[in-house]
């Protein structure tokens, strides 16, 4: 990842993935998987990238008034959540991942907080 793209209020950031170097919008990113060989971002556009960066440091690039760390292997962006039951998340693109007991409450805050911020 470009260190010049740590600048969390950036559109875009600069990535090192299976392609080479690659600009990509952040409101594109859909969700991002942790894997023990780096991260698996899905985008908007069903592309999907592998980044050899730990969803940890990815995170610290994001705004976290739309990416939510659900548990330890998933960071979502808010805007793209289908659904929401008991302890899974749909999202848009088919993706779905657990959601930790824990942080659900603070998942309905931000949710509240991110589109209140939009209107």
């Amino acid at each position: 990842m470009d260190s010049k793209t740590n600048n969390k209020t950036q559109d875009t950031i600069i990535i090192s993935s299976q392609y080479g170097r690659k600009e990509i919008g952040k409101q594109k990113i859909i969700y991002c998987r942790s894997f023990s060989v780096g991260t698996l971002v899905y985008l908007k556009d069903g592309s999907h990238l592998l980044l050899k960066e730990s969803i940890h440091v990815l995170k610290s690039y994001l705004q976290e008034s739309e990416f939510f760390l659900v548990d330890e292997y998933h960071l979502i962006n808010i805007r793209y959540i289908d659904a929401i039951f008991s302890n899974r998340i749909l999202l848009v693109n088919g993706g779905k991942c657990n959601i930790e007991a824990k942080r659900r409450k603070e998942l309905f805050t931000r949710i509240e907080h991110f589109y209140a911020m939009q209107y």
